[in-house]
């Protein structure tokens, strides 16, 4: 068992109780609090405040229709193409009960990006948002028949999609065939970016975000009566393992943030009284350098989570300084891992400054070599995690979970160092990861668009520092011989083919690039 129990005052026995207990899927996961809360608030968007038991009957109603209009079966795949709010979480638990599986798009991904993962996941079902649609249109009307493309409100064109609250009306009479489902069923795609510049399906089962939901509700001390803030995408593991999913094992209240505005946040928190928000820092920045900041009452915050993107010692410091009321918790996650891995005590906050914490309850780490061999404290090697939150592997793609999935440990990819008392250090991305804003970007993603670029000859994108954002992408070209090009030429290119967070920042210009006698550029040097 992880050190964290110490921290968070619980035993190793009282833990083991816990599990115990726990639901085999995310439907009984949900009937049980819907049981104990049935008029308890669970959403609450723009739009919309439902209960628990609101949220039962939409998402069975949704369950219904699936099953008999469009004879969804278990291990079939829906794909959602939505932003933020109450539907993406009725949908979510719809699906997720009928054994279906969730494939979540990154609504910020390009046209050719998001063909991918349908044409990776073959999804049944397509439910997006129509301006979201649009992007994908073309493609999509080839890839589904048009009954088997849900909007959630009329779109500008003449097509007759099935809208979604007119199915949502008609499931409400329908009985419902709810299968079994075990554990280790698939709940939802999440796709990651790939080293090779395709995006990888991780296989995120029931098992896991029962297993994240209890872990996290124990990491960030929660109580039924929580208020938690959606900031986060619910595409992210973040917003939907970590957030929304936690709070429906805890039977507490999710207010779901459309898109960020750090005026609109601060507002949220003081209306709603929200006491945990979890971010990655760029966000907890933006309100803090508002200059309205002094304004907002924002006292109802009692835990504040960050983590996703580097965290500066000035970062921390001013974030203790501005919510001296408030726990605040550093956590390490990845998509594989169903949200988090490490947690930073509060405790510890200041002492271990530049630590991203203790393993979770339940999770091992190791550190080890090149060799696959485990290294002693302090020595710097790859970061290993086991744990019953760690993903089924990748959809498809038996190479990548090969390497990535070996006798129960997954290989994150990332450097790390533990020091004397246990605690983690993250010290470099072994896979030359970009994190900007808390959003993972693999420089070869970039490097594949920037060589389809007829003028250039040579290529290397890298993270930058970025006191907002954590890192910010800069791309380095070498020219072809007698040709020109500016860095807006070069970025409205990158535009077609990326997501506009991947897009470069910066593009600097070069005769030629540094390179050691192996003829492997030495990205170090370009990131000074």
């Amino acid at each position: 068992m992880s050190k964290f129990l110490d921290y968070a005052g619980l035993t190793e026995d009282i833990i083991k109780s816990i599990y115990s207990q726990r639901p085999t899927n995310l439907r009984a996961m949900f009937l049980n609090t819907c049981s104990r809360h049935p008029d308890k608030i669970a959403m609450i968007d723009s739009k919309r405040r439902i209960t628990y038991k609101t949220l039962r009957e939409e998402a069975e109603a949704l369950s219904g229709v699936f099953q008999k209009n469009f004879n969804i079966k278990k291990g079939d795949r829906i794909a959602l193409l939505l932003p933020n709010g109450v539907d993406y979480a009725i949908l979510y638990l719809a699906i997720a009960q009928l054994g279906a599986i969730t494939v979540s798009l990154n609504t910020r991904c390009s046209a050719n990006e998001l063909q991918f993962m349908i044409e990776d996941a073959q999804p049944r079902l397509l439910i997006a948002y129509p301006d979201l649609f649009e992007v994908i249109r073309a493609f999509a009307l080839e890839y589904f028949t048009p009954e088997n493309i849900i909007t959630t409100e009329s779109t500008k064109q003449p097509d007759q999609f099935p809208l979604l609250y007119q199915l949502l009306v008609e499931g409400k009479g329908h009985s419902i065939d709810f299968p079994t489902i075990e554990p280790s069923d698939i709940s939802g795609l999440m796709y990651t970016s790939g080293t090779t510049g395709r995006p990888k399906g991780a296989q995120i089962s029931h098992g896991n975000i029962i297993a994240n939901s209890i872990v996290l509700s124990i990491c960030y001390f929660c109580v039924e009566d929580d208020i938690d803030l959606i900031l986060a995408p619910l595409f992210h593991a973040t917003g939907l393992h970590g957030q929304m999913m936690r709070a429906i094992y805890m039977g507490s209240t999710c207010v779901i943030a459309e898109k960020f505005n750090a005026v609109a946040a601060m507002q949220t928190i003081e209306t709603e009284k929200v006491n945990t928000c979890v971010a990655v820092p760029t966000i907890f920045w933006l309100m803090m350098v508002n200059p309205d900041f002094d304004t907002y009452d924002l006292s109802s915050l009692k835990r504040i989570i960050y983590g996703g993107s580097p965290a500066s010692k000035k970062f921390i410091e001013s974030i203790h300084a501005k919510f001296p009321q408030a726990m605040q918790l550093n956590a390490y996650g990845l998509t594989e891992c169903t949200s988090v891995a490490t947690v930073l005590p509060h405790s510890e906050a200041l002492r271990k400054i530049d630590s991203i914490g203790l393993p979770t309850p339940g999770s091992e780490i190791k550190i080890i070599d090149e060799k696959d061999n485990e290294v002693n404290m302090n020595i710097v090697g790859e970061l290993l995690i086991k744990s019953s939150q760690v993903c089924q592997g990748y959809w498809k793609n038996s190479k990548a979970t090969e390497t990535s999935f070996k006798n129960g440990w997954l290989y994150t990819g990332d450097l790390a160092r533990v020091d004397e008392e246990g605690f983690v250090y993250l010290m470099d991305r072994k896979k030359n990861i970009i994190i900007r804003g808390g959003e993972n970007i693999y420089s070869i993603e970039v490097e594949n668009v920037l060589y389809s670029y007829p003028k250039i000859l040579e290529a290397a994108v890298t993270g930058v520092p970025d006191e907002i954002f954590g890192e910010q992408v800069k791309a380095c070209v070498v020219l072809k011989s007698g040709e020109k090009a500016s860095e807006e030429e070069i970025q409205s290119h990158c535009n077609q083919y990326l997501a506009d967070y991947k897009v470069p920042k910066y593009i600097a210009f070069y005769d030629e690039l540094p390179k050691n006698p192996a003829g492997k550029v030495i990205k170090e040097k370009l990131r000074d």
